[in-house]
C-alpha cells in the first residue's frame, strides 16, 4: 500500500523529466555520501539556474527532484524524477554539474514520456520491501495558498 502511495505521488509530480544518477565509485560509496552528493548537485543546479536566493523561492518557481536510490550494495544509482520552470537551461548544465560533485559519475536524463512506466521503474526496489529511506525528496517552500 505504502509502495501505490508512493509511486502515485512519482507520477502526481508533474515531472519535466526522468533521470538516472550514476556513481561509478572508486571506491565504497555509503548512502549518505549518495544523498549529499545528489542534495549538492540539486542546490548546486537550482543556484545557477535562479541565482544565490533560489531557496527563497516557492517550489513551483524552482526544480523539484524526487528520487530513489537502488542497488547500495552492487551498483549504486538513483532514479528520479524532476520538474523544472526552466527545461532547456537545466539540460544544459545538468550533466556538467553532476560530473563536478561526482567525478566518476555520469548522468542520463530526457523529457518525461509516458510517467506510469517511469513511476514502476522507480519504485521496483520499493515493491519488494527495501529502500523506504532511500527515497530523496528536494526541500522547498509552499506557497500560503497550498497549505489551505
Amino acid at each position: 500500500e505504502m509502495c501505490k502511495k508512493y509511486k502515485d505521488m512519482f507520477i502526481a509530480h508533474g515531472s519535466t523529466h526522468h533521470l538516472t544518477f550514476i556513481f561509478n565509485p572508486k571506491k565504497e560509496l555509503t548512502p549518505e555520501h549518495a544523498r549529499r552528493a545528489l542534495d549538492s548537485w540539486h542546490k548546486a543546479v537550482d543556484k545557477a539556474l535562479y541565482g544565490r536566493n533560489y531557496h527563497k523561492l516557492y517550489r513551483d518557481e524552482r526544480t523539484s527532484l524526487i528520487a530513489v536510490l537502488e542497488h547500495v550494495e552492487t551498483n549504486i544509482h538513483y532514479h528520479a524524477v524532476l520538474k523544472t520552470p526552466n527545461p532547456e537551461k537545466f539540460e544544459a548544465i545538468a550533466e556538467t554539474f553532476w560530473t563536478g560533485h561526482v567525478a566518476s559519475g555520469h548522468i542520463h536524463f530526457s523529457e518525461m514520456g509516458e510517467i506510469e512506466g517511469w513511476a514502476d521503474y522507480m519504485s521496483k526496489e520499493l515493491m519488494k520491501g527495501n529502500n523506504w529511506e532511500a527515497i530523496y525528496m528536494s526541500e522547498a517552500k509552499k506557497r500560503p495558498e497550498e497549505d489551505k
